[in-house]
């Protein structure tokens, strides 16, 4: 299973400006975001204590779902 991290690396889209791509720039530039961290629970936690540049958790959480379906395809195929 692919990291969430790795999966906003594929969803960044710096041309389009909208909360989910900024999230996504943000994340991709934190240096101490869990990189290898597959775990809701700890990746909301730290977006929570430390992501200042979090505008809305809505935003995560749509991700969130999105990267599970994305994950769900992937591991389908093997």
């Amino acid at each position: 299973m692919r990291s969430f991290y790795d999966y906003i690396l594929s969803q960044r889209q710096a041309r389009i400006d909208t909360a989910r791509s900024r999230l996504c720039e943000a994340i991709a530039q934190d240096s101490q975001f869990p990189k290898h961290d597959s775990s809701y629970h700890r990746i909301s936690s730290y977006l929570e204590d430390y992501g200042d540049y979090v505008e809305t958790m809505d935003v995560f959480d749509l991700l969130w779902e999105d990267y599970l379906i994305a994950t769900k395809q992937t591991d389908s195929k093997y």
